[in-house]
């Protein structure tokens, strides 16, 4: 498996807003697993979700603040 790289976070939050905008209403967990799906792809292992996930965090919250 080639090494993940770090993911941007404008890619972070087109990520989240595209499933925000798909209506999605089912909690910050699975909202970050399909941000990451839609990054990673859909097939995407384990380890690249978390991967993933790790920089998706942070963006939602800085989206969250941003909000405020």
């Amino acid at each position: 498996m080639s090494a993940l790289r770090p993911i941007p976070s404008e890619v972070c939050r087109g990520a989240i807003k595209a499933v925000q905008e798909g209506g999605w209403t089912r909690g910050d967990d699975l909202m970050l697993d399909a941000a990451a799906m839609h990054i990673m792809g859909f097939q995407a292992s384990d380890e690249a979700i978390e991967h993933a996930r790790a920089y998706l965090r942070p963006a939602l919250e800085a989206l969250r603040q941003e909000a405020e």
